[in-house]
């Protein structure tokens, strides 16, 4: 399960530094996922955000996506951009960072926790093999 919003404050990182980027300040946040609710929220709850952009899930930056981006940014006089630690490591790519002003990218880091140290994974991935080996002895026995 991945880290609650509670669990993030403060753990924000920064393509260039950290102090550049503060509650009072206006930014602007892009991002890849599918359900990017959580992320709106824990954004609107510790900055000033004045528009997400949002990509498909798994969506392939261009170098048109970054200057659209970097348009908004500078259009909305925004402070800061703002992105999934998941979407920097693809935006900093050889064939995007030319196309970065990377002293305005900001990320937030992801992180995975698993229930009760993994115990509660390891029982239910245990489940599933168990069963599947039951059904494919099923078959070979049919």
């Amino acid at each position: 399960m991945a880290a609650t919003l509670r669990e993030l404050r403060g753990r924000i990182k920064s393509a260039g530094s950290i102090k550049k980027i503060t509650k009072a300040q206006e930014l602007i946040a892009t991002s890849r996922i599918a359900k990017a609710q959580a992320m709106e929220e824990y954004v609107a709850a510790h900055f000033e955000m004045i528009k997400h952009i949002k990509f498909a899930d798994h969506h392939h930056y261009s170098a048109n996506d970054v200057a659209k981006i970097e348009e908004t940014f500078v259009a909305t006089k925004a402070e800061a951009i703002l992105t999934t630690e998941k979407d920097w490591v693809k935006l900093k790519s050889e064939s995007l960072a030319a196309h970065l002003h990377k002293e305005n990218w900001f990320y937030l880091p992801v992180e995975t926790d698993f229930i009760n140290c993994g115990s509660e994974f390891d029982a239910m991935v245990n489940l599933l093999v168990a069963t599947r080996l039951e059904e494919l002895s099923q078959v070979t026995k049919g």
